[in-house]
């Protein structure tokens, strides 16, 4: 009966327990070697490496083996960590294969990190923070030095479709902005061309004060007693500050910490800190696979 069973309790396990499916990628594999369970597959998230040893332990099953991969996998990628997306649009899938559910799209120019890779596919994780397998001809490797080359400079968002000689860029992409004129507003591809559009149809993006204006805020709480369920300057706990710095310039955020995890744009991950700037949101997530902190 283990055999059989093991497989639908690690997808019960995966479901229920995860705060979040589409930002946390955990996909545990199990087999049997001899009178042993072996826990394969992969993470993102370090901390879930033991989950499913420790939850097999606590009904009884005391000879595991855990032999998860923690993502990215440096090997399987051949050392490239970071992506754009090439095609206008491309879709990604739960599984390495277009017959498996789709997550999301991505969008031309967008900026990935790379997790995984197998079968002409990429497990990619986006600015929406969204994990997914893509085809790998949506995608052009970016060496660490060129994904921040296009992180940190400001950004461009399309108001309206652009319509090139061979593409049209879908409204909404996000891409780099090069120059700026009264006439045109320049842009940087993904493959490093230059795409020309009229200011009216780009929307320039700086959050600079808006960052500055969170971090601010926040000192002004420094010292101030934990509170369980504040919300209040006085005492909040610690989604009612976030809650605090955030309205105080004008982006309003969901109460929980767990519900504000789904919110804004990745801009780091557990391996990759480079970008984090004051101002910018932290979760936690304990080995449950809930979002214990902010």
């Amino acid at each position: 009966l283990f055999p059989l069973g093991i497989g639908p309790e690690t997808a019960m396990l995966r479901r229920i327990a995860l705060s979040d499916n589409t930002a946390i990628y955990y996909a545990p594999k199990v087999s049997l070697d001899g009178d042993t369970v072996v826990v394969g597959g992969a993470t993102n998230v370090p901390t879930f490496v033991p989950t499913l040893e420790t939850a097999l332990h606590a009904v009884g099953i005391k000879n595991v083996r855990t032999r998860m991969r923690i993502l990215p996998d440096g090997k399987q990628l051949g050392g490239k960590l970071f992506g754009a997306c090439t095609a206008a649009t491309a879709l990604t899938f739960q599984e390495p294969t277009e017959l498996a559910t789709r997550q999301t799209q991505l969008l031309y120019g967008e900026l990935l990190f790379l997790l995984d890779r197998e079968s002409g596919y990429y497990l990619v994780q986006a600015g929406d923070g969204y994990h997914g397998w893509v085809r790998e001809e949506s995608i052009r490797l970016l060496s660490r030095e060129q994904f921040q080359a296009r992180s940190r400079v400001r950004q461009g968002v399309l108001l309206a479709n652009l319509e090139l000689a061979k593409l049209r860029i879908p409204r909404g992409s996000r891409l780099p902005i090069l120059r700026e004129s009264a006439t045109a507003i320049d842009l940087l591809g993904p493959d490093d061309a230059t795409i020309s559009a009229s200011p009216a149809r780009v929307r320039p993006i700086d959050e600079t004060s808006q960052l500055e204006t969170r971090a601010r805020t926040a000192l002004t709480m420094l010292y101030k007693p934990y509170v369980f369920s504040g919300r209040s300057p006085a005492g909040p706990d610690c989604s009612g500050m976030v809650t605090n710095v955030c309205e105080d310039e004008g982006t309003p955020v969901a109460r929980d910490a767990a519900q504000q995890f789904l919110s804004g744009k990745l801009v780091a991950t557990h391996w990759y800190r480079d970008d984090i700037r004051a101002g910018d949101r932290l979760y936690f997530v304990d080995v449950t696979g809930k979002i214990s902190h902010t």
